[in-house]
């Protein structure tokens, strides 16, 4: 995938110096319509709102990158979720209908929002539409027709906003008003210039006084999967500070009052956003380079709000009894060929070995802050009381971790593991993916657990 549009973009730059230039210009994201209230900002993203109709569960399920091989495995897990029959509450349902909020990175982020868009009857149709289709086969193909080409000599217009051309086309140019109000959904990209996490929630969108409801979905996925060199940067306007604003937001400031370098840090990023005359305009990446579990927003919102218990503050008091975390990793391992020769790496074999060893780092420290946090809110939960109102006395919390390095077959998994990140792959392995995913969420000791404490 990475050769095949380097060639491409290669091939712009020499078009480039023998043509004039495009004044092609991208879809740009509007501020909010004036009197909107937008109130006081906190950190993180909650896993459910006022929207839910049924808290006694609670289900979070994230999604990791790795292209169509990340997809097709995460698709998978979402099958065997459908597959899962429950008899909660005196009502037969299943884990896939009882998910409250779905977040997904890169390729991830492609099927979490397929799945909050069209909903889990149609769930059967993403593998048609995406997994099967050779969507970077006409991705290239669009890239290198005449117009497209005129297209990207634009200063304004790159690669990254044909790829989000085309996924608008997947989502049938669906906005984020179009959603459901359930399940809540996450997409993250990186903040270019700090390498930090952007989510496209309200909380979010609401610090650059700018509207989420009107972004288009297929923009939204473009920014979490815009790999850099390969697909340019997605550009988002701040209005926060400007006349567009007539109602700026506030952030709850607590980073003098807390003892975490890492809530310090995001206070302070975030109040970056409130000033537009040093950040006019936020340039959105690969939301890999950040966070490819698409968990740390969710971390974030309970570690800065003191408690599991700011997760979920609009459940009625003692309504939750099961909560529940679902983490889908489809990462796979670094490359060892490029240390195995004194030949020099190519320029692809360097972007690839750089992406994927600074997505591993990161993932391993959003894994451990997950442990670390799950073992916080164990804590609280077996305390429970009047610290967590929103939990019944007999709740539990489920950690779930579905790894691709956890699939039961050896060998299988030792071929899955192999699988590059791309986004075409042959139907022998894209089915072959969906299998392990199923399997590896079967064989999981963590939801034969689950199972058991619903029986």
């Amino acid at each position: 995938m990475y050769k095949s549009f380097l060639i491409a973009a290669a091939l712009i730059a020499l078009l480039v110096t023998a043509a004039s230039y495009s004044d092609k210009k991208p879809w740009v994201n509007q501020p909010l319509a004036e009197g909107t209230a937008q109130g006081d900002m906190v950190l993180g993203t909650s896993l459910s709102d006022a929207s839910t109709s049924n808290y006694s569960i609670v289900v979070a399920v994230t999604m990791s990158g790795g292209g169509t091989r990340a997809a097709a495995f995460a698709y998978g897990v979402l099958e065997g979720l459908r597959e899962t029959k429950i008899d909660w509450h005196a009502q037969k349902t299943t884990l896939l209908k009882e998910i409250d909020l779905i977040s997904g990175v890169s390729a991830g982020s492609a099927l979490a929002t397929y799945f909050t868009a069209f909903g889990p009857d149609k769930l059967s149709s993403f593998k048609t539409d995406f997994l099967y289709a050779n969507f970077q086969g006409s991705l290239i193909a669009a890239t290198l027709e005449p117009t497209t080409l005129y297209n990207l000599t634009s200063p304004w217009y790159g690669r990254g906003d044909l790829l989000a051309e085309k996924f608008n086309t997947l989502y049938q140019h669906k906005t984020f008003a179009d959603l459901p109000k359930r399940p809540r959904l996450l997409v993250t990209a990186t903040d270019l210039s700090r390498s930090t996490s952007f989510e496209f929630t309200r909380e979010q969108f609401d610090l650059l006084c700018s509207d989420l409801q009107s972004v288009p979905l297929g923009f939204a996925v473009a920014a979490s999967s815009s790999v850099p060199a390969v697909f340019s940067p997605l550009t988002i306007k701040n209005y926060s500070s400007g006349k567009d604003c007539p109602q700026r937001a506030t952030l709850l400031n607590k980073q003098q009052t807390t003892d975490s370098y890492r809530i310090r840090e995001l206070y302070r990023h975030n109040l970056s956003f409130l000033d537009t005359n040093s950040r006019p305009f936020i340039h959105l990446v690969d939301g890999a380079a950040a966070d490819n579990l698409g968990l740390r927003s969710i971390i974030d919102r309970a570690s800065s709000g003191g408690s599991i218990s700011a997760s979920v503050q609009s459940a009625p008091p003692g309504s939750i009894h099961k909560l529940i975390f679902i983490v889908i990793n489809a990462e796979i391992d670094l490359l060892d060929e490029v240390d195995a020769t004194d030949k020099t790496p190519g320029m692809g074999d360097a972007i690839n070995a750089l992406r994927i060893s600074k997505g591993l780092q990161a993932s391993a420290e959003t894994m451990e802050m997950l442990t670390q946090a799950a073992s916080t809110w164990h804590t609280e939960l077996e305390k429970s009381g009047s610290d967590l109102p929103q939990f019944a006395p007999d709740s539990e919390l489920h950690v779930i971790k579905i790894s691709l390095r956890d699939v039961p077959d050896q060998t299988i998994r030792n071929k899955l593991m192999k699988i590059a990140t791309a986004l075409y792959l042959p139907r022998t392995e894209v089915d072959a993916l969906i299998q392990a995913g199923k399997q590896t969420l079967y064989s999981s000791p963590q939801y034969q657990a689950l199972m058991q404490s619903f029986n």
